[in-house]
């Protein structure tokens, strides 16, 4: 389940005229507020439309148990005071700070190494 889909559809129309696919996915999970709630980091690769290399990134979203599903949060609207502490522990803690630290260096690696990547992010 997710929180808003008439939102998340938006997204992704406005997603799918640049990226053309995600690769190489990767999760991370860390404990969130509680027993039944999660953070979960998803590492990628994007290939966005007419530019060859492909973009290094990083996404967090919050996962709460509800019943018999999950609802997956990907923005702040439904963040109490607990979740914004679990989220800023969690991005403290040594093992995202490595993540994030290696995520950032192979972006930056790869905006040097393509103009039309840098151009796409940069807006130029």
């Amino acid at each position: 389940m997710v929180e808003d889909t008439n939102e998340l559809t938006e997204d992704q129309k406005a997603i799918h005229q640049y990226v053309k696919k995600y690769k190489n996915l990767t999760y991370l999970i860390k404990q969130g507020a509680d027993d039944e709630s999660y953070i979960v980091y998803v590492t990628y690769e994007m290939k966005i439309r007419k530019i060859k290399t492909l973009a290094p990134g990083m996404t967090s979203y919050y996962v709460m148990k509800k019943g018999d599903t999950f609802c997956i949060y990907n923005n702040q609207k439904h963040d109490t005071d607990e979740i914004t502490d679990a989220k800023k522990e969690s991005q403290n803690s040594k093992e995202i700070k490595k993540l994030t630290k290696q995520i950032n260096k192979r972006y930056e690696l790869a905006l040097k190494q393509d103009k039309k990547l840098k151009q796409f992010f940069e807006g130029n």
